[in-house]
């Protein structure tokens, strides 16, 4: 069952980018070149995951200047937007003024 939802991840983020719920929360997972993780990367990435799970870490690094948790730290990959922020439409930008 472990080597099951370790190989979801690996194959998530390494074919992928990302999972199916970060992709929903517009997010996805690149190594220093904007690429999908390699599978070393990835592989990494999801043991560094669950010992940080085990341990009780969590998700502590990610309140750091870079916002990197330390198995992102370990497999040299990224937490990014998937897609950048949309620049306010004509009704935003009218709201925004008080209008």
């Amino acid at each position: 069952m472990l080597a099951g939802a370790a190989a979801y991840y690996v194959g998530c983020w390494r074919y992928l980018g990302a999972t199916p719920g970060q992709r929903a929360l517009g997010l996805r997972v690149v190594n220093e070149w904007d690429a999908h993780p390699t599978a070393v990367q990835a592989v990494g990435r999801c043991l560094a995951r669950a010992l940080s799970l085990l341990v009780g870490l969590g998700m502590l690094g990610a309140f750091g200047r870079e916002r990197r948790t330390w198995h992102d730290l370990l497999a040299d990959t990224y937490v990014v937007r998937a897609r950048p922020e949309r620049e306010p439409g004509a009704r935003q930008r009218f709201l925004a003024r008080g209008g």
